[in-house]
């Protein structure tokens, strides 16, 4: 209906097998093919569960379900999300987010999500997230952003509070995340049960079966020359000359 307000909201998704691949590529042609609102794909929950197979789920940055609920301590919400998340993939393919990024609202959603980790039983998982390279490209990075959203660095429509969000050391991230070092290895987990194949040195178009058997070239050349015939008559006329 038209002024419905659609709400959107990010979700950290790894495929950990090859099926898991080929469903993240089907979620990505759906977003665009059926939930394409004002410009930007999207999937609801019940595309989620139709390809959840090999998919390993993050709970997500502040642009989360689940992270947006718990800075506006809708604490049930959050909380019921998060079991959806688990009914879809799987108890065991679920991990809670938490991040280090100087907001004050990252600390309340972190303080909140370590609960409702322990609560559901699922490890943390420390994440960062990542804008620029280094942390001197924050400025390049504000400018960019103003480009995008037809701005000017005096007077920008989008920005950035901390110069936090640039891709870290093993160090600096060890030291972010000092309270929960378990939610550190728990990268490494993740990245071991990550096992996907893609292959970069062939074209993965599939396979089209045509109506008679013919090859797909063939097939493709008749469909332009009928449509050529169905625009421009038949004989279509001569191609103008170049000279």
């Amino acid at each position: 209906m038209p002024g419905v307000r659609v709400e959107r909201n990010h979700l950290t998704l790894l495929a950990q097998s090859d099926e898991g691949f080929r469903n993240l590529v089907k979620l990505s042609s759906a977003g665009f093919l059926k939930g394409l609102q004002r410009g930007k794909p999207s999937v609801d929950m019940g595309l989620l569960a139709e390809h959840a197979d090999g998919i390993v789920a993050l709970t997500g940055c502040l642009a989360s379900r689940f992270a947006s609920r718990l800075g506006e301590d809708r604490i049930d919400e959050a909380r019921a999300h998060i079991d959806d998340l688990i009914n879809i993939f799987g108890p065991e393919d679920v991990y809670v987010e938490v991040q280090k990024n100087g907001i004050a609202l990252q600390d309340k959603v972190n303080e909140h999500a370590v609960r409702i980790a322990r609560e559901v039983g699922r490890p943390l998982v420390a994440t960062g997230d990542v804008h620029y390279l280094r942390r001197e490209d924050y400025h390049h990075h504000a400018a960019l952003l103003c480009v995008q959203t037809k701005s000017t660095l005096a007077e920008p429509k989008m920005s950035f509070d901390t110069n936090e969000f640039f891709l870290k050391s093993n160090e600096e991230m060890a030291t972010d995340f000092a309270e929960w070092p378990e939610a550190l290895a728990m990268t490494l987990e993740i990245a071991e049960r990550c096992n996907t194949t893609i292959a970069l040195d062939q074209q993965l178009i599939p396979r089209y079966p045509t109506p008679a058997g013919e090859g797909e070239a063939a097939y493709l050349r008749l469909l332009v020359e009928e449509g050529l015939r169905k625009r421009y008559g038949d004989p279509p006329p001569p191609p103008p000359s170049s000279g």
